[in-house]
């Protein structure tokens, strides 16, 4: 049986963050400590907002650096743990590759994080806005288990509150 593909996607406030990059962390070192891969998008954390609506930074690089970590912990291969779906880089974000890489472009975000979800098997949000949300709501629509996280809010406590019955 090959391993589970768990995405995790989202993006947490620049300021006052040190406990949910702690917990992005953690995440990802759960997920390979449970011999799972780590599905990201290759959101850079390090890449300032450009635009004042673009306080949250991506949850991708905290998440890998768990995963990393579990990695050199475990003597497991980055590409067997880690893989990003590289799409394209709109509106000056920056984007890192790691692990095993894949192409996910698409004619606009939307297309490319349907994409994302079609190739994994479970998806977890952590806050975020519109494009966490969407991820959940398409994992929930194609029948994928899903976990929003409420605790940071954003998107995922919307998913979360708005479709409690559905979340497993």
């Amino acid at each position: 049986m090959s391993p589970r593909r768990i995405a995790v996607t989202g993006a947490i406030p620049w300021d006052g963050s040190d406990l949910a990059q702690h917990f992005c962390g953690a995440i990802g070192e759960a997920i390979v400590e449970h011999r799972a891969i780590v599905v990201t998008r290759g959101g850079m954390a390090s890449s300032r907002p450009r635009a004042r609506k673009n306080l949250l930074r991506p949850i991708d690089e905290f998440v890998v650096r768990g995963a990393k970590a579990m990695t050199t912990t475990l003597g497991i291969a980055t590409e067997d743990a880690i893989e990003t779906l590289v799409g394209e880089g709109r509106d000056g974000r920056e984007l890192f590759q790691v692990g095993k890489l894949r192409s996910i472009r698409g004619r606009s975000y939307e297309a490319e994080r349907f994409r994302f979800v079609d190739l994994v098997d479970g998806v977890i949000g952590i806050c975020g806005r519109g494009g966490t949300r969407q991820s959940l709501i398409l994992g929930l629509a194609t029948d994928r288990p899903i976990l929003p996280v409420p605790a940071f809010g954003g998107g995922s406590l919307e998913v979360c509150n708005d479709h409690q019955h559905d979340v497993a």
